[in-house]
């Protein structure tokens, strides 16, 4: 985690936190997941050997120690979705230290410009620095690169190719940026690829004055007929490449130690999308090209694409690709140590341990061959030993130190390589009162229930698997658990052992139906359902019979008392977010009946152990009910709420101890309260943001002081009193 002490800058000008808050009171941790997520980048640093850093597209970067071999997070600080996504990193080969990213997570209208950080620490700490354009570390494209560019000669030059206005280069190290108003290409926001633009900027530092700029430089950019150009003279003037292959984006490009420049060119920006693609190399001294697609067949599509690319620095005939797209048949990469004239297969020898990220197997047995995964948007040769490789796809990062056996024909061995890495989108938690101390609902790798969290739940994803949005355990009876999503086939499920099984529901309330908010009964009997779009249904025999739920006409947000198994409560969902009237069913949800109305928001809770007790999240604060919903009060000195969960209470209270992440006197960040909001107790400080704090928030019924928070791309944080 960064250090308490960084400064964050604006505009290059340090600013010390206005409120010179104290370090946090509260330690904070991930729940092991292992990685769950696409790192679009590696970058292994050319003279410090084993340090590398990798970006993500939604959950900032992390560097890799090369004792430990785990990735530490650097950018924890950020505020917002916008800001978490990582465009590129630049390193600087004359001064170790130093690391610049480009970021910002998408180019979408309503988006802001990006930013440059920039660190002299290795990004302990950081320079913020504004950039003229928007950055997609999130948009489509998202693994091309390297787009950041340090000049290898000239440290204080970088260059920056943009996915709209062209090419820019700075001369102060990103302190203020110029357009390099002599490249062919200053708008690519229309076009075959829009906002995809230039690609990757490379730098040839040969016969280059020492101390001075390196003179000759390459830039690949999405465009149609011509994708890539030169220029000898510092970037002064520009010319396209003689001979090259045409109508192609280029993805990657690496110019080996020898002068020759391979590349890898897709028909689409990827990762998804990509049907055809070719592999190039170039020998710059006589500008001759060589098409090394391996596997290709002439006049025939390849069906996928080449994207990540790698050359080994020390033998710069070693090239590598992987491949994207290959759905079918699997990703896999190919290896050459004759400059791309004939190709070894990795994958069929390759041998997979997945230990560290059981979810891996994606629910198929033990004895199945595990693959190499999809996405392989960026592969890389360690600079200082060619026997190891890493790469990266849409869920992990996996590593191999025997590399070269497929040289002499003999099997890889390869293990997951992404430990301290946390990037996933987390849509719902809880942490019931029995059982494991916590099951997670999650994007794309589905959830899992977290009997140790201290390393990746070693049944693999909850099965059968869905993109789980909401999840609920019934107060009386723990034990029995839902969940619902929006999976195709299955579209909820019910569980009476804590989730180690789990019975899917026979039928759907309507057609369709999917996500939106579940809850059960206390005594864990009845099943009530609000599919988006949909008002609410129950259940009393598993799924297999629904009826719909009297006196509610839109969808809602549905909430069990957990004490009483007669007592629930429904809010509905306005879409424009206008105030809504709580409804309150007696009769363990067949009907429903107005209370409270001129409420606001849409994350309330019931409290754990204490019937007719309800909290509020919304726009105007954080509100209590303790008469079933009949009236609500505010809670003083809030003047907005984002979540609000609960734990086991202090010592000496009968109240569990409420979590919120709130804003107060100013001040948005977590919050604990020991005695109904008469005092809050702050809990992070402004280095722990995680990219915003408005995802899902729930306290630890067993252990005092413990909370998890959902993040948008950092995993599930544990925060517990130091």
């Amino acid at each position: 985690m960064l250090r308490c002490g960084l400064l964050i800058c604006l505009l290059g000008v340090p600013i010390a936190p206005a409120w010179a808050a104290p370090a946090a009171p509260y330690a904070f941790r991930n729940a092991t997941i292992v990685a769950g997520g696409f790192m679009p980048g590696i970058v292994f640093h050319p003279t410090i050997a084993g340090l590398a850093y990798i970006r993500s597209d939604m959950g900032g970067a992390y560097r890799l120690d090369p004792a430990t071999r785990r990735w530490q997070p650097l950018l924890d600080f950020t505020k917002d979705y916008v800001e978490t996504g990582v465009e590129s990193i630049a390193l600087d080969a004359a001064h170790p230290d130093r690391v610049y990213l480009a970021c910002g997570t998408t180019v979408a209208s309503w988006a802001p410009n990006g930013f440059l950080l920039r660190s002299d620490n290795r990004g302990e700490t950081w320079e913020r620095l504004p950039l003229p354009f928007k950055c997609g570390g999130n948009s489509d494209g998202r693994s091309i690169g390297e787009r950041l560019l340090v000049d290898p000669l000239a440290p204080e030059q970088l260059w920056l190719g943009s996915r709209q206005k062209g090419l820019w280069r700075s001369r102060d190290r990103g302190t203020t940026w110029q357009p390099v108003t002599s490249f062919p290409v200053a708008e690519t926001s229309a076009g075959r690829w829009p906002g995809s633009g230039v690609c990757f900027v490379l730098a040839d530092p040969r016969g280059s004055a020492p101390g001075g700029p390196t003179q000759t430089l390459y830039a690949g950019v999405a465009t149609q007929p011509l994708s890539l150009y030169r220029s000898r003279d510092n970037g002064g003037t520009w010319t396209a490449l003689p001979g090259q292959p045409t109508d192609w984006l280029p993805h990657h490009g690496v110019l080996a130690s020898n002068g020759w420049l391979y590349l890898t060119y897709c028909d689409t920006p990827g990762p998804n999308g990509v049907t055809d693609s070719q592999v190039w190399r170039l020998d710059t001294a006589t500008d001759a090209w060589t098409n090394i697609t391996p596997a290709a067949v002439a006049g025939q599509k390849l069906g996928y694409g080449y994207a990540g690319l790698a050359v080994d620095r020390r033998q710069p005939a070693t090239v590598m690709v992987g491949t994207t797209c290959r759905w079918a048949a699997g990703d896999d990469q190919w290896r050459s140590i004759d400059g791309g004239a004939t190709w070894r297969q990795v994958g069929p020898t390759a041998l997979r341990d997945v230990s560290r990220s059981p979810y891996l197997r994606w629910g198929k047995p033990e004895t199945q061959r595990v693959g190499a995964g999809n996405w392989q948007g960026s592969i890389v040769i360690d600079p200082f030993n060619s026997n190891r490789v890493l790469y990266v796809t849409g869920a992990t990062v996996w590593g191999c130190d025997d590399i070269t056996n497929v040289d002499r024909g003999l099997p890889t061995h390869w293990v997951v390589r992404g430990e301290g890495i946390e990037q996933t989108a987390v849509l719902d938690l809880i942490s019931p009162p029995e059982g494991p101390p916590l099951i997670s609902g999650l994007g794309d790798i589905g959830g899992f229930v977290h009997d140790d969290l201290t390393v990746s739940p070693q049944a693999g994803m909850m099965r059968p698997y869905m993109t789980n949005r909401a999840l609920d355990y019934a107060g009386a009876a723990p034990r029995h658990v839902v969940r619902v999503g929006d999976g195709i086939a299955v579209p909820g499920c019910l569980s009476t052992d804590s989730g180690q099984t789990w019975q899917v529901f026979a039928t759907a309330p309507v057609a369709g139906a999917k996500n939106g908010s579940v809850a059960l009964s206390a005594d864990g009997r009845a099943v009530l359902w609000s599919p988006g779009g949909q008002p609410p249904f129950r259940s009393t025999d598993g799924g297999t019979t629904w009826a719909r739920c009297q006196g509610l006409e839109t969808a809602a947000v549905v909430v069990a008392d957990r004490v009483d198994p007669l007592l629930l409560y429904a809010l509905p969902v306005n879409r424009d977010d206008s105030p809504a009237r709580l409804h309150r069913s007696t009769d363990g949800g067949v009907t429903f009946q107005p209370a409270a109305a001129g409420l606001r928001g849409r994350r309330l809770r019931a409290v754990p152990g204490l019937t007719r007790q309800l909290w509020l999240a919304g726009p105007t604060g954080l509100w209590r009910s303790t008469d079933a919903g009949e009236t609500f009060t505010a809670l003083a000195g809030c003047s907005s709420a984002m979540s609000v969960g609960f734990g086991q209470a202090a010592p000496g209270q009968t109240h569990p101890a409420v979590f919120t992440a709130a804003t107060r006197s100013g001040v948005t960040a977590l919050y604990r309260s020991d005695d109904l909001g008469g005092t809050w107790l702050r809990l992070n400080d402004e280095q722990h943001l995680w990219g915003g704090l408005y995802g899902c928030l729930t306290g630890d019924p067993r252990v005092y002081g413990r909370f998890y928070l959902g993040t948008n791309g950092r995993g599930i944080i544990i925060g517990e009193p130091r």
